[in-house]
């Protein structure tokens, strides 16, 4: 028996799909919370400041770059993290001059303020294992 060659599946942030006449472009590395609009315009604009200010892109990591990333620094030490703190996140995207200047102050303040504001109610929500496991403890 022959044994078949498994493909290796190339995972990638965008894609275009041709159906007949239809014609789509997909964000693969986005919630389906995301808004749309949003996402593309902040991905184009940054692949337009990419290509205005001559920037390289990291050196590619090898491996399962998902689950390597939060174990281990040794494949994509190279690489900058995102914020794995809502409040760190939050305060990155406010501070952010690119975000500023592309989207505009409006939509950074609109969108850092909501944010905050769910953060904090957030914080302030006591968990049923936070219940449990105190009152264990009184």
């Amino acid at each position: 028996k022959k044994k078949k060659k498994k493909k290796k599946k190339k995972k990638k942030s965008k894609r275009m799909c041709l159906d007949g006449n239809s014609l789509r472009i997909e964000m693969r590395i986005c919630g389906a919370d995301v808004n749309p609009y949003l996402a593309f315009a902040g991905s184009l604009a940054s692949g337009l400041a990419g290509i205005e200010q001559e920037l390289q892109p990291p050196e590619a990591a090898d491996g399962d770059i998902y689950n390597v990333l939060f174990f281990s620094n040794i494949i994509a030490s190279h690489l900058e993290q995102v914020p794995t703190k809502f409040d760190v996140a939050i305060a990155k995207l406010r501070d952010s001059k690119w975000a500023n200047d592309t989207l505009g102050e409006d939509v950074v303040n609109h969108y850092t303020h909501f944010y905050q504001l769910e953060n904090d109610k957030y914080l302030s929500h006591v968990s049923d294992w936070e219940r449990a496991r105190y009152f264990e403890m009184i």
